[in-house]
């Protein structure tokens, strides 16, 4: 397997994943889930959210969260599996199935807009 990869970022529901895994099976590369970074920052806080039990909802709590701490105790990682299906790893751990859970999709939208996530996700 080569180490080429497709990736395109954009809004949800805009087709992006499809073109994206269509283009990168055609020319041999791998195809890279952006969005799955975004949702496993995501669930690094919202896990945080979780233990505090806060009465606040999750769009207020994370505004007085120190972003920036999340990204030196972060490591998000992609394994290729060549099926088109990305293996997505938050700090050594395999979440591919838990970044998809209806509560972390939920909270995305309060994340991935913020100059600085979208930066941190592109140096992943």
């Amino acid at each position: 397997m080569n180490q080429n990869i497709v990736a395109m970022d954009g809004p949800a529901g805009s087709g992006k994943s499809t073109v994206a895994r269509e283009i990168a099976a055609k020319i041999g590369y791998n195809y890279l889930d952006t969005g799955s970074y975004y949702r496993a920052f995501t669930l690094f806080f919202h896990r945080i959210y979780k233990k505090e039990n806060s009465t606040l909802p999750f769009s207020e709590w994370i505004k007085s969260q120190n972003l920036e701490m999340g990204f030196s105790n972060i490591t998000i990682e992609t394994e290729f599996l060549g099926t088109g299906i990305n293996k997505t790893i938050l700090n050594k751990e395999d979440v591919s199935e838990e970044i998809r859970l209806p509560e972390v999709t939920e909270e995305i939208k309060y994340l991935a807009p913020l100059r600085n996530v979208r930066d941190f996700v592109n140096q992943c």
